[in-house]
């Protein structure tokens, strides 16, 4: 099973990369009201608005994905077809109602206040992780379970 980062975020938006690792602890603190200690600071539980999962791998960074993303050179199944792979995007509520509800290749995998989590497959050499990050297995699952 894949391992995430978590991002622990503050009131004034700044956002802290946790590791998988540090998870329990964190979670132990904040529902304890305690303040969450870093390596640079000490963050007060009245500070912190979310603490959630990320769609960043924790480890091994996805080499052979990560080269063909460098090289624009699209990854081979056996047969030689185009390797794919779930990737998400954040989209307003409006924007999934006027354009991706519209479009099969886009499923709605979660939604938080006005925004929308939105999932299509991208061909691997194609995909930004800075702008459309993997779908996690979570999410996969969610996909798989509904269409």
């Amino acid at each position: 099973m894949k391992e995430y980062y978590w991002e622990l975020i503050l009131r004034d938006g700044t956002r802290l990369e946790i590791p998988p690792s540090g998870v329990d602890v964190v979670k132990r603190r904040m529902s304890a009201h305690d303040p969450i200690n870093t390596k640079s600071q000490v963050i007060p539980y009245a500070q912190i608005e979310h603490f959630r999962i990320t769609n960043k791998p924790y480890g091994q960074a996805l080499l052979l994905d990560e080269v063909a993303q460098v090289f624009n050179e699209p990854q081979e199944n056996d047969d030689g077809s185009i390797i794919y792979k779930w990737v998400t995007k954040q989209v307003t509520q409006d924007r999934w109602n006027k354009y991706y509800s519209h479009h099969g290749a886009y499923k709605r995998v979660g939604a938080e206040g006005s925004m929308m989590t939105v999932a299509f497959r991208q061909p691997v050499h194609l995909v930004d992780t800075n702008n459309t990050p993997y779908a996690t297995d979570q999410e996969i699952a969610e996909i798989n379970k509904k269409y």
